[in-house]
């Protein structure tokens, strides 16, 4: 990312420092490193200011040096090393590298011979990230800037052709202390939370209350890890901060992911090809029947197994798949907020692969009501009202879940291409700043949707459309009908 930014232009100097003990770092969620009016500054500035302009002045939202002086300021009175935020990539922020023990290794003049030539050349676009005669950046400044997108997807995870297989393993979040607004003690915000691609909250509504709530909160359960004196190490042995339950919640979610996810989506895939005549009705049926049954077989057993009524096997059924996860006790607050949320979750879950199940039962084995049934006995099939009514909860379901909103590409990437999670300041547009999404142009909601989602990118396609604002005969196109044949 530093040499994205600051690589293609001017005189640089690269500093490369280690820590030489792990750091204690405040982590904002939610791109809060991308500057835009658009709310992903909304948490830090809460915590700082305890106040959300509705329309922040360009000063406001582009002055990092202003900003990382408030971050350093809070990080003080925190009594931790700095801060981790994320946009295209993750980034910490280190307010006093002396004390955090921060060492540095050595300092690189990466300046390229010539930048002081194009720079100074008024008849070339302001346009560092760009060559000539679409810029003014450096030979290699347009590499630099696919680097960057390159860099920043080996922490996707193993998602697509990526470039790499591991997500951001170099910082461990403490969740047993995981502070969110959208916790209902805060009730400025209760009813506020829209949702959508991405996500479009807001916390223009928060109190002053709840504002200072939430940075009690943080420097409650920061309180464990950051510096501290003699006398607050005394103190600590008569009193313990926060107790944690040790449990590791990220784990948790990832199992919940890897076991629902994969059959939820194709649930919704079949009910789509049925819808468009793509499946037999038949065909269709028993795969949902296989899906839904397989899912909730670790939780299911047959009514005359267990001597229980089919209403009985359901509740019980449910009890258990959606409890797996969510049988602690004696969490701290922050803790119970998560098992709630992920109990939420798998009942409503569990709720809908059991509907799945029992009415796909209906059309296919239909053990339950009829075990001596033959395994060759002609059942009926549903009517395409009930095949619609079906249809649209699972997908109520899957864009409540909002598990398949952007996490990887549709098709494999070629080798020269990367699997690409559109993120500020590197993403595609239509020729405005910062991207025609984040300067509030209006897009329709495919656009949206295209916009959004993963795609393969290649270094060809990335020289048309890159980086910050193109102009438009180098932009890439808005949805897939406006590609052309030379492009994806």
């Amino acid at each position: 990312m530093s040499m994205g930014i600051y690589g293609s232009a001017g005189v640089t100097f690269l500093h490369t420092a280690i820590p030489s003990r792990p750091l204690s770092l405040l982590y904002f969620d939610r791109e809060s490193a991308t500057l835009t009016a658009s709310g992903s500054l909304d948490s830090q500035t809460a915590v700082l200011r305890r106040h959300i302009e509705l329309y922040p002045t360009d000063d406001f939202t582009f002055d990092e040096h202003a900003r990382g002086q408030e971050l350093c300021a809070l990080a003080k009175d925190l009594k931790i090393d700095g801060f981790m935020r994320m946009n295209a990539g993750f980034e910490v922020i280190i307010c006093d590298a002396l004390s955090s023990g921060i060492r540095e290794v050595h300092v690189s003049n990466v300046t390229v011979p010539g930048n002081y030539i194009w720079e100074n050349d008024p008849n070339i676009p302001r346009d560092p990230t760009r060559q000539p005669p679409l810029g003014f950046g450096n030979t290699f400044s347009e590499e630099y800037a696919w680097d960057w997108v390159r860099s920043g997807a080996w922490h996707y995870g193993s998602f697509g052709n990526s470039g790499g297989t591991l997500r951001e393993d170099r910082v461990s979040l403490d969740l047993c202390g995981m502070v969110t607004f959208y916790d209902p003690l805060l009730q400025s915000l209760s009813g506020k939370h829209i949702g959508g691609i991405r996500g479009k909250d807001k916390l223009l509504d928060i109190s002053t209350t709840d504002a200072n709530t939430v940075r009690a909160w943080v420097k409650q359960v920061l309180h464990r890890h950051g510096k501290t004196s003699l006398f607050e190490k005394f103190k600590r042995l008569f009193w313990s901060p926060l107790k944690c339950s040790d449990t590791n919640w990220q784990l948790i979610t990832e199992v919940i992911t890897n076991s629902h996810r994969s059959r939820a989506v194709e649930i919704g895939e079949i009910f789509r090809q049925v819808q468009a005549g793509q499946l037999s009705v038949s065909k269709a049926m028993v795969r949902i029947h296989q899906l839904s049954h397989n899912v909730l077989s670790p939780f299911f057993q047959y009514p005359q197994a267990g001597v229980l009524t089919l209403v009985e096997t359901k509740q019980t059924t449910i009890s258990r798949c959606s409890s797996l996860f969510t049988s602690h006790d004696s969490l701290n607050n922050f803790e119970g907020l998560l098992k709630d949320s992920i109990h939420i979750v798998m009942d409503r879950l569990c709720h809908w692969e059991w509907d799945l199940l029992e009415w796909s039962e209906n059309y296919t084995t239909d053990i339950s009501r009829s075990p001596e049934r033959l395994p060759h006995h002609t059942v009926g099939e549903p009517s395409s009202e009930e095949i619609g009514r079906y249809a649209a909860e699972t997908d109520r379901v899957l864009a409540w879940l909002g598990w398949s909103n952007w996490v990887d590409c549709p098709v494999k990437c070629s080798i020269e291409e990367i699997c690409y999670i559109p993120m500020w300041p590197v993403v595609y547009s239509n020729g405005t700043r910062q991207g025609s999404i984040y300067a509030g142009s209006q897009l329709t909601k495919q656009e949206e949707e295209y916009f959004w989602s993963p795609k393969c990118v290649s270094r060809e396609m990335w020289a048309k459309a890159g980086g910050r604002g193109r102009d438009p005969e180098h932009q890439f196109p808005d949805i897939p009908g406006n590609v052309g044949d030379d492009d994806h």
